[in-house]
């Protein structure tokens, strides 16, 4: 685990260009918030998502903005 991490996020794209994105959280916040932007789901301290047609890095990029402004 991530002890003194709040939220670990991990992304994988697979071999057909669909990324899945894992949400985990140790602390009070809501991961599955997140989750459900992207069209998933989940629990509010584990919760996931795939999304097609788009650049891994630009989705990270857009994952961690919106973690940034949920949770500030």
């Amino acid at each position: 685990g991530l002890p003194h991490a709040e939220i670990a996020l991990m992304l994988r794209e697979n071999r057909n260009g669909t990324i899945k994105g894992s949400l985990r959280s140790n602390s009070d916040i809501d991961v599955e918030r997140i989750a459900r932007i992207f069209g998933g789901g989940g629990h509010k301290h584990a919760a996931g998502f795939d999304v097609e047609n788009r650049v891994l890095q630009e989705l990270y990029d857009e994952v961690i903005i919106i973690i940034k402004e949920e949770f500030r």
